[in-house]
């Protein structure tokens, strides 16, 4: 339930500037119920999870949140229940069956294109699912890995959302289909980029996660201006992910970060990143873009903007 207005009166009078924005690092004002769907369910083309916070006074913007590559959305509910406890419905499909081996998964061409189902559906159907007022114009894009290059590929050639964020991005050729980056970007939306320390490491015989000239880097140099870029220096690609989450050799094949880095701080600090990126870009709060950059205590982050 919504904190009452004198409760809420009360912390702000006792919070100093930077508690008010470390708020962001914790769980938001809103309870957030998960729902569940199986493909066709409320008419949608994918399994998706939609988390939906517990708001009824104005319209909800809504965050497109595609996963990484052989992930499931399953691996990312901490982040997703906490941008929506700040006032987000958040989708996240299930765009392939997880796991197994990295042979016969579709494309991220093939991945974009199935997304349009996906945001048509998010357009024609979801009030109706989660009850409360959609603000159809305030589409956020979110990605984890491949999936970054997915919602890419979708900002520059089909969706023209209200903002795009990616957490440690890859792009490539290795699933048969060309680089999403070919020059800077075409489009004018403000930008959010996370990129970690460790992705570029390459563990045993296998290749970097985040392999340079493929990663978060490239993809901040091609996006215009406003543009936001953090590196969280001391994690790994997939450190962000769900506490307890046992994904096999797909995450075990990454660099992680050492015991002394707990991931928890991680996934706050990107959440609480991101709540104030989408505040800033999908809700008009202008002030919390100077706080979209700010550390998480304990934190050793690298920022850039431009």
């Amino acid at each position: 339930m919504r904190l009452g207005f004198w409760t809420c009166l009360s912390l702000v009078l006792m919070m100093s500037a930077s508690q008010l924005f470390a708020g962001a690092f914790n769980q938001g004002p809103y309870e957030v119920s998960m729902k569940s769907l199986k493909k066709g369910e409320a008419g949608i083309t994918k399994p998706a999870l939609v988390f939906v916070p517990d708001m009824d006074e104005a319209e909800a913007p809504v965050i497109y949140f595609n996963h990484g590559f052989q992930l499931s959305n399953k691996y990312y509910e901490e982040i997703s229940a906490h941008i929506s406890s700040y006032g987000y419905v958040v989708v996240a499909p299930q765009n392939y069956s997880p796991g197994g081996l990295p042979f016969g998964k579709p494309t991220k061409v093939k991945e974009a294109e199935d997304a349009l189902d996906i945001l048509q559906w998010i357009h024609d159907d979801l009030e109706k699912l989660v009850g409360m007022d959609i603000a159809q114009e305030k589409l956020g894009l979110l990605g984890h890995s491949r999936g970054g290059a997915v919602v890419y590929k979708l900002a520059s050639d089909s969706v023209l959302p209200g903002a795009l964020a990616t957490i440690d991005p890859v792009d490539g050729t290795i699933d048969g289909s060309p680089r999403i980056i070919t020059g800077p970007f075409p489009f004018t939306i403000p930008s959010f980029v996370v990129g970690t320390g460790l992705g570029g490491m390459v563990k045993g015989m296998g290749g970097a996660c985040a392999p340079e000239r493929d990663n978060h880097e490239q993809f901040y140099e091609n996006s215009p201006s406003p543009s936001y870029h953090m590196l969280v220096s001391d994690y790994g690609h997939m450190d962000m992910l769900d506490k307890g989450t046992s994904c096999g050799f797909v995450c075990n094949s990454c660099v992680k970060a050492s015991s002394k880095y707990p991931t928890e701080l991680l996934r706050q600090q990107i959440a609480g990143s991101l709540v104030k990126f989408f505040d800033a870009s999908l809700k008009g709060s202008s002030k919390s873009y100077g706080e979209v950059l700010k550390a998480h205590g304990g934190m050793n982050i690298k920022v850039d903007s431009k």
